[in-house]
């Protein structure tokens, strides 16, 4: 096995977009005056199954797995073999190439890591076998993403490639990516590529987006399991087909009474606010926000019956006082609470998991978040992804996809896999390995969640979306309100993507 050090800085290293998605909203969070303005930054969201103008999007199958996926056809391999093979088995590698000493610059939502010995490891053999060097881009504001956008609407990138998520969309929109699978020098459809995401940046035939990482944990529930145990244990209770809404519900009130002495104690939390509490329900229940054609026509489906039930549900616990009061919190604040056990349960991403996993003084405990009660399968979330993607005005573009092959031939070949990673993480827990490994089998059969909030709900600490959907949770607003007063927003950014805005 390998350093539990070495790991654990590694797990780290490989969750910083999801910390930086975290920061971003947070930063927000904190510029709003109203306390009604705790907000969405878990964004995860699901096929409808009641929206009346209900068939599936161009290019999606009705069964609400990803366009492409047909889970009926998956055969049933083993678990294990499953949840790795993506990640560790590349159908072809090539020869690292001769870039005849060309600075390649990377912009990424992050600073360097200067310190973490590990990239600095792959960044120097890179560097060495490619004849290359590598530039750092931090994209750490509105200015420098900003600059980045205009420097290749310019026809002078200030990054040869760059990591970024839902934003595929809108610079497709505006013509600023280069197609990845017109790159000679890559096979995007190469078993070492990850398909979720090519899915995902595929846009009228061609795919923008690229990577190979094993796919990233959000939303999984963690429980103290302390404190929730017996017949009443979760872990348990989802094997045998028994951990529904109400369960869910009747256990937190449970736990909650009984630690009722208990100061500054709750039932759940949201990831970070009531806002992630809220979506978390959305997403169970299969609430999407809209679908997606092939291109970039998407459709509004968010007023659903998935949707309304997941918001009347959240209303429930909110009204029951389960809930973790985070007003006026950081964003590390509710993971805190649980590590020191004094929450009984919260859905939580990688970067939250880690900690949580090093820091918690009892036995923690690991279970997909229940479905709700018209959605077809346990929560396996996977919004929030970031890839790589090419300017469509960089010079050489076939340079940058060999640069970024042979950096995934070397992560492939070098880095630990995902159970060496969480296996220290979590000692090897049997059980939560067990969730972790359902959890990527399910990705593989395309039972997974994806939506497209994050692209067309637009600025939502500006338009009101924010806000709202802390009301809702609270109950001063209906859910059908909420749901008619976004729905221009939707469409009004949906009509801006697909160039028919006036």
């Amino acid at each position: 096995m390998t350093d539990k050090m070495t790991i654990k800085l590694l797990a780290i290293f490989i969750c910083i977009p999801i910390l930086i998605l975290a920061f971003a909203g947070c930063n927000n969070k904190e510029n709003q005056s109203s306390p009604d303005t705790e907000g969405t930054t878990a964004v995860s969201e699901t096929r409808d199954t009641d929206n009346e103008s209900g068939a599936p999007s161009e290019g999606e199958p009705s069964d609400g797995s990803p366009s492409g996926t047909d889970p009926s056809s998956t055969q049933k391999a083993d678990d294990t073999k499953k949840a790795t093979t993506t990640t560790k088995t590349p159908a072809t590698t090539a020869p690292p190439p001769n870039l005849n000493g060309r600075t390649i610059t990377y912009a990424a939502n992050w600073n360097e890591p200067t310190n973490d010995a590990r990239y600095m490891q792959r960044k120097q053999w890179l560097e060495k076998n490619l004849n290359c060097k590598i530039k750092h881009y931090p994209l750490l504001d509105d200015a420098s993403r900003d600059n980045l956008t205009n420097s290749i609407l310019a026809g002078k990138p200030i990054a040869d490639f760059f990591t970024e998520g839902p934003r595929v969309y809108n610079y497709v929109s505006k013509g600023m990516l280069y197609p990845i699978s017109d790159l000679k020098c890559i096979n995007i459809k190469d078993s070492k590529w990850n398909s979720l995401i090519r899915d995902y940046s595929t846009i009228n035939g061609k795919t923008y987006g690229i990577y190979w990482k094993q796919n990233v944990f959000r939303n999984v529930l963690l429980y103290n399991k302390s404190l929730i145990k017996g017949e009443d244990d979760l872990y348990k209770l989802q094997k045998a087909g028994k951990l529904t809404w109400d369960k869910l519900f009747e256990i937190a009130d449970k736990v909650a009474k009984a630690q009722s002495n208990v100061k500054d104690f709750a039932a759940i939390s949201g990831t970070m606010d009531i806002n992630d509490f809220t979506n978390v329900f959305i997403a169970a229940n299969n609430g999407r926000m809209a679908t997606r054609g092939k291109g970039l026509d998407f459709t509004y489906t968010y007023d659903s019956k998935n949707t309304r039930r997941a918001l009347e549900e959240v209303q429930k616990w909110v009204k029951a006082g389960l809930l973790l009061d985070v007003s006026g919190k950081s964003y590390l604040y509710a993971h805190s609470q649980f590590y020191k056990g004094k929450v009984g349960m919260m859905p939580c991403d990688n970067w939250q998991m880690s900690e949580i996993f090093a820091k918690a003084k009892f036995k923690v405990g690991a279970v997909l978040f229940p479905k709700g009660p018209d959605a077809k399968y346990d929560l396996v979330d996977q919004n929030g992804q970031e890839f790589y993607m090419i300017p469509a005005t960089v010079s050489k573009p076939e340079e940058i996809g060999q640069f970024i092959n042979a950096m995934a031939d070397y992560d492939i070949k070098n880095d630990p896999s995902w159970k060496e990673i969480w296996g220290d993480m979590c000692d090897d827990d049997p059980e939560i390995m067990d969730t972790f490994t359902k959890y990527l089998s399910m990705i593989d059969e395309g039972k997974y969640f994806l939506d497209y909030r994050d692209v067309i709900q637009g600025s939502i600490y500006d338009n009101g979306v924010y806000g709202m959907l802390a009301q809702v949770a609270r109950s001063s607003l209906t859910p059908q309100a909420f749901l008619e007063s976004i729905k221009p927003v939707a469409e009004s950014n949906i009509a801006e993507l697909s160039g028919k805005k006036k």
